[in-house]
């Protein structure tokens, strides 16, 4: 892994991190040019031993500034009724935690025993254990 990029390379890095649609120029030969340089030399720099890990780490930390806003259109759309946002706001809250229904039987297949599921809920004790998860992110939310 390379200790030291230079100056273009590390804005080479910073360019690739960022999401297509945001990048400024939008081809990568006319960032070339913009540093002055070819594209070969960019994808020889690709190649280079821990380019890509440099790549993801900045990629990562840009991740981290955006949370909040991924957090809020999580919960908007968990608001309108979304089960998959509602399941990871749950999962996110730590009020959720899949598991697997497993039936344990004895030599005659009669059950033995059976791991606890969500099934026996009502809709009053669902949406009650939702707004609490929602509750709870928002108020996390608010405090980052």
């Amino acid at each position: 892994m390379k200790d030291s990029w230079t100056a273009n390379q590390l804005k080479f890095m910073e360019w690739l991190s960022l999401p297509r649609y945001d990048r400024l120029p939008p081809t990568q030969e006319m960032f070339a040019e913009s540093i002055g340089t070819t594209n070969l030399t960019l994808w020889r720099w690709k190649k280079l031993l821990g380019f890509q890990e440099a790549v993801n780490a900045l990629a990562r930390a840009t991740i981290g500034t955006k949370l909040p806003e991924v957090y809020g259109a999580l919960l908007r759309e968990a608001e309108k009724g979304s089960y998959q946002h509602i399941k990871l706001v749950l999962e996110l809250s730590g009020d959720y935690v899949e598991t697997q229904r497993q039936e344990i039987t004895g030599k005659n297949g009669e059950s033995l025993a059976t791991k606890p599921d969500f099934s026996g809920l009502t809709t009053e004790q669902l949406d009650a254990l939702i707004a609490l998860a929602i509750a709870r992110s928002q108020d996390r939310t608010s405090a980052a």
